[in-house]
């Protein structure tokens, strides 16, 4: 539900419809299952995804996501929302420390 609702706010509205449900799930189960059989270190796994989710809950969804409050409750062209839009920095930040966090665990569990 939550990946569902997540393609829909960026555009992918198809991935959201019910009848692609069945596959979104299988698609889902499939890829954390092949993970699972492979990698013989969960540490590896844990790792990576704490880097990767760490930095998108502090620094990339909520600056994209207040940016885009600002917009829909002031408008695109309000002064609130051109100083809002400076969150946005945030957002490749975030990615610099994620891809980061994702080297020193390669680097660690190798």
């Amino acid at each position: 539900e939550g990946l569902a609702g997540v393609a829909s706010a960026f555009g992918m509205n198809a991935i959201a419809e019910e009848n692609n449900r069945f596959a979104l799930v299988a698609l889902i189960l499939a890829v954390v299952t092949y993970i699972s059989c492979t990698v013989k270190d969960v540490s590896f796994v844990v790792g990576v995804t704490g880097a990767v989710m760490g930095s998108l809950i502090v620094y990339i969804i909520p600056a994209i996501i207040y940016s885009n409050a600002v917009k829909i409750s002031k408008g695109q062209d309000s002064d609130e929302y051109k100083t809002a839009r400076y969150n946005n920095i945030l957002v490749p930040f975030g990615t610099l420390i994620a891809a980061l966090g994702v080297f020193m665990t390669v680097k660690e569990t190798s």
